[in-house]
């Protein structure tokens, strides 16, 4: 029974860190995907 008890406080503590990562991921992509159009697409301060 304690190995059964063991993986259910292991499933429970990964649902609790699972948003938190996806999150971290999901800045992670966001801001790598921003770099790459600023990279692509520079702002000219002649224009302005």
């Amino acid at each position: 029974m304690p190995l059964i008890a063991h993986a259910a406080h292991t499933l429970t503590t990964i649902a609790y860190f699972l948003p938190v990562v996806a999150f971290i991921v999901w800045l992670l992509v966001t801001q790598i995907r921003e770099r790459r159009v600023r990279r692509r697409y520079p702002r000219s301060s002649k224009r302005a």
